[in-house]
């Protein structure tokens, strides 16, 4: 992706985590400038007895992938980004998807309670954070699990205006980009950008995406970019 950006790009990732993964930050440096503020969302051990929530008894051990964060100035403002991907787990038997979704209820709630901590506290660097990226939700509705706990400090997660999931299998909105209450009334926009018809047109049909689906999964992203318009 950086081969094929003009040179006004920059870009930051931490180091490898769970799954071997990285995360990364990609910005035009025209637009907006780095902060010295990055780092990653840690819980420390003495504060994980507080990630609790009714009806799990396993207790938190850390995040599989610590959201990796790194603060922007957009012109006069400033932004913290928590970039996340939350545990999915093994999903052989009931009991591992049990347990996997309880480690990822956890997860969400710990992002949650940082986020409402870091703009409450008196030597914070902005109220404006945003966590973002693979919730692994299920569903955004109040019905779902995941949902509830990371909304359970705050967090808003403003539905999309062209509601289309952000899975290319059409079957969830694993990604989200939720935002603390004070940037709820700046959001513009916010939308998913389906790439579908655009990435191998040549066997692209809408009444039968199966085939499409099975090539293109093992050439790009099973998942569609989300984004979002800011008026700061």
């Amino acid at each position: 992706m950086i081969a094929h950006l003009p040179d006004h790009f920059d870009w930051i990732f931490n180091d490898r985590a769970g799954n071997d993964e990285r995360s990364a930050f990609i910005y035009d440096t025209r637009r907006v400038r780095l902060s010295p503020k990055i780092g990653e969302v840690v819980v420390v051990e003495s504060d994980r007895k507080y990630i609790t929530l009714p009806g799990i008894e396993r207790d938190f051990n850390g995040f599989n992938r610590n959201p990796y964060l790194a603060g922007f100035y957009v012109e006069s403002s400033q932004v913290l980004l928590a970039n996340c991907h939350l545990i999915y787990g093994k999903q052989r038997s009931s009991a591992d998807r049990q347990a996997s979704l309880e480690c990822r209820q956890l997860e969400a709630y710990a992002i949650a309670r940082w986020c409402d901590l870091r703009r409450n506290d008196k030597h914070r660097w902005t109220t404006n954070i945003i966590a973002l990226g693979d919730f692994n939700l299920p569903q955004a509705e109040t019905t779902d699990e995941i949902y509830r706990a990371l909304t359970k400090r705050g967090l808003s997660l403003p539905p999309h205006t062209t509601r289309i999931p952000t899975n290319v299998s059409n079957t969830a909105d694993y990604d989200q980009i939720a935002v603390t209450p004070g940037l709820k009334t700046k959001i513009l926009k916010m939308g998913v950008f389906d790439f579908d018809s655009a990435i191998f047109s040549d066997i692209y049909n809408p009444s039968t995406p199966g085939y499409w689906r099975t090539c293109a999964k093992y050439c790009i992203s099973d998942h569609r970019p989300l984004w979002m318009q800011l008026k700061l």
